[in-house]
């Protein structure tokens, strides 16, 4: 799974775009609030993104809900690390194009019991999940 930066048009309006990682110093970045489960602590890459790689001072808002993150974007309240597959052209936000190599991502895993990879439910799920996936962006 990757994660890109994201932004709304009308906060990229206001604050400017950031081109570069010292950029990201001067803007408003929100993160995933504690306690992370671990497969979201990468989202929080972001909060050590601050001058000299220090931790970032203008973190303004922390949430526990990844769908509140992108609520929150969508409204122009700041920057945030969101996952692509959350991410559509109807959702009007602006993936930001840094550093990619620096970014998170995990690998994300279809698991089932054996005993149901015969069934067409398990095969129609899958399906969709695959079809899903190649739409993403990276």
């Amino acid at each position: 799974m990757h994660f890109h930066i994201y932004a709304s048009h009308d906060y990229l309006r206001r604050f400017g775009t950031p081109h570069t990682h010292e950029d990201l110093a001067r803007h408003k970045v929100l993160v995933y609030g504690e306690p992370a489960p671990s497969f979201l602590r990468e989202m929080n890459w972001l909060e050590n993104q601050g001058p000299n790689g220090g931790p970032h001072e203008k973190v303004i808002l922390k949430i526990n809900s990844v769908y509140g993150l992108k609520q929150a974007v969508q409204a122009g309240v700041g920057l945030a690390i969101l996952p692509d597959y959350m991410v559509s052209p109807q959702s009007a936000l602006v993936q930001l194009s840094l550093d990619e190599k620096k970014l998170p991502t995990f690998d994300t895993y279809f698991v089932y019991p054996e005993e149901l990879r015969t069934m067409a439910r398990i095969d129609c799920f899958r399906d969709f999940l695959f079809a899903r996936a190649r739409e993403w962006a990276y």
